[in-house]
């Protein structure tokens, strides 16, 4: 009974902490420029075209925080504040997605990978609801197993997201520092953004873990 009010408990607080953790290093961050005075999307432009990326277009979503990368289209999302801002946060998050960007070129197995099971991994997660109403009709092996391999699906999904997110974030901080976009002491205000782009993504893996663990002790008890 307590570990599966842990298993609960644990990625919901670890959750609300992680979104909590990000939302106060934005704001803090978000007051604090670079001396440079670059902004985000120029940042993200220096960024590829020193890799010898030209092909990936960056354009402007009006949607605090929610930068990103699609490989599928070259595209790099910046929101408003990324896009023109000139503070720590809009440069390390800039960079981040630009990391993604150098990850696709290069070919990073993971993000390979990633990109191949997300088709596998939507299809799986739109058999969850029924198979959650079936097995609240019936104990049957097979709904148990089922749901189980999805979970389990879902649980490498997540850890392969978390290794490209780290390593997006480790890519942003060493080119940040080698293209002299910020110096070493700038360096120790951006890396907080770039470990808080991560966090989230950590608490989704402890939360998929913790669902699968779940339904593994919850099946061997009954």
């Amino acid at each position: 009974m307590l570990i599966s009010t842990l298993l609960i408990f644990v990625p919901i607080s670890l959750g609300m902490i992680a979104h909590l953790y990000v939302q106060i290093q934005f704001r803090r961050l978000k007051n604090v420029y670079l001396t440079s005075g670059v902004k985000g999307q120029s940042v993200a432009l220096q960024i590829l075209q020193s890799v010898g990326i030209f092909d990936v277009v960056i354009d402007e979503i009006e949607d605090e925080l929610g930068d990103y990368y699609d490989p599928t289209k070259k595209n790099l999302i910046l929101s408003t504040h990324s896009f023109h801002g000139t503070s720590i946060s809009a440069v390390a998050l800039a960079a981040h997605e630009a990391g993604h960007a150098l990850q696709d070129k290069i070919g990073y197995r993971w993000i390979v990978l990633r990109m191949k099971l997300i088709p596998t991994t939507l299809i799986l997660s739109q058999l969850l609801p029924i198979l959650f109403f079936i097995g609240f009709f019936m104990q049957a092996v097979f709904v148990v197993k089922m749901t189980a391999f999805i979970y389990s699906i879902l649980f490498i999904l997540q850890w392969m997201t978390l290794g490209v997110e780290i390593d997006a974030s480790k890519r942003a901080s060493q080119l940040l520092l080698k293209l002299g976009i910020v110096n070493k002491d700038e360096l120790t205000h951006v890396q907080p953004m770039l470990k808080a782009a991560v966090f989230i993504y950590f608490a989704s893996f402890v939360s998929s873990f913790s669902d699968l663990f779940h339904l593994l002790l919850s099946s061997k008890q009954k």
